[in-house]
């Protein structure tokens, strides 16, 4: 019976401290600078993580970019390197004729 004690315990101190955060989370919301502070914040952080996306993705294309255009330097087919990188044949050869360029 003395760990179902704790647990009650356990569970009226997170609930204490979950109605302190609330209500910490209502009196900030009164605040109109708070407001636009937090605003502000949020379209820092999805900028940021757009931007982090964007160089994920730019990353990716220029590794495939380069395997591709390795494996042509290797004299595979242009099918071959399709086939193995699961890049459309057309893309394959666009990238190649871009390279050529």
């Amino acid at each position: 019976m003395n760990g179902g004690n704790k647990t009650k315990k356990a569970l009226a101190m997170d609930s204490l401290r979950l109605q302190e955060a609330l209500d910490k989370i209502e009196r900030l919301r009164q605040n109109p600078e708070t407001v636009r502070m937090a605003i502000s914040r949020e379209i820092h952080l999805m900028d940021e993580l757009q931007r982090l996306e964007d160089a994920e993705l730019k990353g990716r294309a220029e590794s495939e970019k380069e395997i591709i255009l390795n494996m042509h330097a290797a004299n595979l087919p242009t099918e071959s390197i399709a086939q193995f990188t699961q890049v459309p044949l057309e893309k394959v050869q666009e990238i190649i004729k871009s390279a050529e360029r």
